[in-house]
């Protein structure tokens, strides 16, 4: 989309009000130069999918101010500098109430803060923004407004200064630093990283930048990050950067790990508990899984009363103790987490699996419950149709738990599923005689589908007594026929041993007749006992009688191998 312009007519020719269109048909630095060779007066808004990126103020083609979310306004920027104190601030804006000075002036009468040095500061603080700006800006949309300034969007302070900046300097500036943010970008990818410096480290630079280096060394003790200490010169951003890039490459400073972070936290906790845990979180966005970190972390929120950040970390702390296979310290911390958030989803899952896991299933099923509370409340039926099933597997008898079960299915559109949920346990019951339990699962059954034959008849059978007086019968059939049985075993058990004892009795006779003892026929008389006994093996002769004369037998057919 090219540039788009809306004409208005005056006096003495037709001049362009409003123009708008997108960065990929022009850049950046050449649109502020063009604003700039024009002597365009008015205010250019640059938006970014909609979001607002920036608004640049225009005094006849010169910059005068800007807007940027977050971006301090010039009060905040002096409180930054050093200039001055809160306390001097918030007496200077009570000073002003009432009257038409401006809040500098004000300061300056106040305070003797002289307005020539606060116009060089805020020069120096605009410079830095909108250089940053041409180095960044690469695409987006803009929108160019000739008029005044919106009312109440600038800051007014800015605005009484009358800065005046020429694009042609700041846009070569611009260019010149784009080159030089890859190189600070090696030495310093992320800007959350803390430095150290040891104290009285003197570095070898030029004159300008060794006064910096020195301010910035005595402020790298390891407690700020890299944003912290360059918001400390917010109008010597680039500077601060080019110098710290510098010191780290040297390795003059050097970056505090975990466990620096950790001794610098631990020893401000108690003063400073707020600053200890801003340590531990830029320690933990290193080392999300430092235990020590953790553990502090999770102390010092609870000091400050953030009951969630100290539980988020005590659930990190019970998770890695799991992993690590000590399921009772897991416990432990995931129960101290649980007290700090009780219905915090992710805590009661875990405590949920951890009491399925120690079979401690009153424990499992008081969070199963929670669990499934707090997904029902955004519509998660399935989710908490999960966590009952998996708890039914081990509570099958649990009537309350298989109706939630079935509850979940219903209220997730499936009523077919949770027809067949509660007829299905309601059979098991039966099964078990449990008529009582089966009862309300069949009632349920009708509660969410009233035509449901198998309920309607089984619940008539359980009002009538049809079931039990089933069993009882049954029961007697069994009884008789376990007595038939046993008789009818009986009688043919004798029937066989009978039998046995002819056969037995009849080998006697025949090894008497022939003298098969005598004789030493041992072996005819073995094989003759050996068939009786293979012909009636489930006869008590089979097993007490034949043994004992084999053995008798044998021991005689020894005797009559060994000497004379």
């Amino acid at each position: 989309m090219g540039v788009r312009r809306l004409y208005r007519g005056r006096r003495g020719g037709v001049k362009p009000v409003t123009f708008h269109g997108d960065l990929s048909s022009i850049s950046f630095p050449d649109l502020l130069q063009n604003l700039e060779g024009s002597g365009n007066t008015g205010n250019l808004a640059i938006t970014r999918e909609e979001h607002e990126v920036a608004t640049l103020r225009f005094e006849a083609g010169k910059i005068a101010m800007l807007v940027q979310p977050d971006r301090p306004s010039l009060p905040e920027l002096l409180v930054r500098q050093g200039c001055l104190s809160d306390e001097q601030l918030r007496s200077a804006r009570s000073k002003r109430r009432g009257s038409r000075k401006s809040l500098c002036e004000t300061l300056a009468l106040q305070h003797g803060i002289e307005l020539d040095a606060v116009k060089t500061i805020a020069a120096r603080a605009l410079t830095e923004d909108i250089c940053d700006l041409v180095a960044e800006i690469k695409d987006g949309e803009f929108h160019f407004d000739a008029g005044p300034p919106p009312p109440r969007h600038f800051d007014t302070e800015e605005r009484q200064l009358d800065l005046r900046l020429s694009v042609s300097a700041l846009v070569l500036e611009g260019a010149r630093r784009a080159d030089h943010w890859r190189l600070i970008r090696q030495a310093i990818p992320f800007d959350a990283t803390h430095y150290a410096a040891d104290p009285g480290t003197i570095a070898p630079l030029d004159a300008g930048d060794a006064a910096l280096a020195k301010v910035m060394i005595a402020t790298l003790d390891g407690t700020r990050s890299v944003c912290e200490l360059i918001a400390t010169i917010p109008d010597r951003r680039f500077e601060g950067y080019c110098v710290l890039a510098y010191l780290v490459q040297e390795r003059i400073v050097r970056a505090t790990e975990g466990d620096g972070l950790l001794r610098m936290a631990r020893s401000i906790a108690k003063d400073d508990p707020a600053r200890s845990r801003v340590l531990l979180e830029r320690g933990l966005e290193s080392e999300p899984h430092h235990v020590e970190l953790l553990r502090l972390h999770a102390e010092v929120a609870r000091v400050l009363k953030d009951r969630s950040s100290a539980a988020q970390s005590l659930k990190t702390l019970a998770h890695l103790a799991s992993e690590a296979g000590d399921d009772e310290q897991a416990r432990q911390v995931l129960e101290e987490a649980r007290a700090l958030a009780p219905r915090d989803p992710a805590i009661l899952e875990r405590a949920y699996h951890f009491a399925l896991h120690e079979k401690r299933y009153d424990d499992a099923r008081v969070a199963a419950m929670k669990l499934v509370e707090l997904h029902r409340k955004p519509g998660l039926h399935n989710k908490a149709h999960d966590v009952l099933a998996e708890l039914v597997k081990h509570l099958p008898d649990d009537v309350e738990l298989i109706q939630e079960l079935a509850q979940c299915q219903s209220d997730a559109g499936n009523i077919g599923a949770a027809v067949k949920i509660l007829t299905r346990s309601a059979r098991t019951f039966i099964a078990a005689e449990n008529y009582a339990d089966a009862k309300v699962l069949y009632e349920s059954t009708l509660e969410l589908d009233p035509q449901h034959y198998e309920a309607s008849e089984r619940l008539q059978d359980i009002a009538t007594f049809a079931f039990s007086r089933w069993r009882a019968r049954r029961r007697r059939w069994l009884s008789r026929t376990a007595a038939i049985l046993t008789i009818t075993a009986t009688v043919y058990g004798g029937v066989l041993e009978t039998r046995a004892r002819k056969a037995f009795a009849e080998a006697q006779t025949r090894v008497s007749d022939q003298h098969l003892v005598e004789n030493r026929r041992y072996d005819e008389a073995v094989r003759l006992y050996e068939a009786i006994r293979e012909q009636h093996q489930f006869t008590p002769t089979a097993w007490f009688d034949i043994p004992q004369k084999l053995v008798d037998l044998q021991s005689r057919a020894s005797e009559s191998q060994g000497p004379d």
